[in-house]
């Protein structure tokens, strides 16, 4: 082969080679906080200041491009092209803790050759919480049991006297009593993020609270109002929900799987689709809605998806025909099952109220 064939082949390899990493340029990310964030981080003294907020970007390959805090990162980071995690949080959170609300946010954003990337991070807060009160009439029948809450990465002793808040991380946490070394479950509640529920304990035969309510804090986090009754009405093991004015709420019903002729009250969040959640118009079922404890809830597992079968109910509840029942309280008698579109829901819907 002559000398300047092979350098011919040469330049050919090397185009073919160059041609297959396509000359791809640096990408890059700059990454801030969005402005409503910032005003609202100014206002609470639960978060701490920006710059103290820990930062991770990784990318799809699980190779760290930054971990630290968010003052201490760079301006601009320079990234290959494709795509990257990027996490902001507020605290360490890893086991319940009393006052340890954690905010953050985490989005997946994609980077191409040459693109530049500009990332607004929201401070919403992430993991939930859980406050207990225990009245006069619970101290005289438990005057010497402790009072703990549990979830997947550990539990928490809430002293009688505590005022404070415990968090957890979002799922399932159980509250139970430990009498004298035997463990009496109250009742398990899935916790959603941004959730801060007050609980107050009763026992049956005193004077019962209000229904749920639910409270604006601020635009990143609510309160719901509830009480449980131990062993009579609201709880999940008892009489409550027989008649609409003792109506459960949508986490009391999760509790109290199996039982038939129940009455539950939630606002309308929409409706299943598959096994996607609709939360917005425009609606194309009419066979089903989805309940939850508040409007704000975005997620299937947090909500109760209630069959309309019955033509009477569906026709006045469908949000394909009533867009405008969106967000609105909605009370409603049926069978509580442990499988409906996935999770636990209402079946043979007979009786409702606006």
């Amino acid at each position: 082969m002559s000398a300047g064939r092979v350098v011919g082949l040469l330049i050919s390899i090397l185009m073919m080679v160059t041609g297959c990493v396509g000359f791809e340029k640096e990408g890059s990310l700059t990454i801030s906080f969005d402005p409503e964030s910032i005003e609202l981080m100014r206002k609470s003294e639960e978060v701490p200041a920006l710059c103290d907020f820990y930062l991770e970007v990784v990318g799809s390959k699980g190779k760290t491009i930054y971990s630290g805090k968010f003052g201490e990162a760079p301006d601009k980071m320079m990234v290959a092209p494709g795509s990257y995690n990027i996490s902001v949080r507020s605290r360490k959170f890893t086991r319940p803790a009393f006052s340890s609300p954690q905010y953050g946010d985490d989005q997946l954003v994609m980077v191409s050759s040459g693109e530049e990337v500009g990332v607004l991070l929201k401070c919403v807060m992430v993991n939930a919480g859980i406050r207990l009160r225990m009245g006069p009439e619970f101290l005289s029948v438990y005057p010497h049991a402790l009072v703990f809450i549990e979830c997947a990465g550990g539990k928490l002793n809430y002293p009688y006297a505590e005022k404070r808040v415990a968090y957890f991380p979002a799922g399932e946490v159980t509250v139970f009593l430990d009498l004298d070394g035997k463990r009496k479950n109250l009742f398990t509640r899935k916790l959603v993020k941004r959730e801060v529920l007050d609980i107050r304990l009763v026992v049956p035969g005193r004077p019962a609270y209000g229904k749920e309510v639910e409270v604006e804090l601020d635009t990143s986090k609510f309160w719901i109002d509830e009480r449980f009754s131990i062993g009579g009405p609201g709880g999940g093991s008892g009489s409550g929900g027989s008649v609409m004015e003792d109506a459960l709420s949508v986490g009391m019903a999760r509790t109290a799987i199996g039982r038939k002729d129940v009455w539950v009250y939630g606002y309308i969040v929409g409706c299943m689709s598959g096994s996607r959640l609709l939360m917005e118009e425009p609606f194309s079922v009419s066979s089903n809605l989805v309940i939850a404890s508040n409007r704000h809830v975005d997620e299937r597992e947090a909500g109760l998806a209630v069959e309309l079968r019955k033509k009477e109910v569906r026709e006045a509840l469908n949000l394909e025909d009533h867009p405008e029942l969106l967000g609105k309280m909605v009370y409603l008698r049926g069978d509580l099952v442990d499988s409906y579109y996935g999770d636990a829901g209402i079946k043979s819907v007979d009786d409702f109220s606006l």
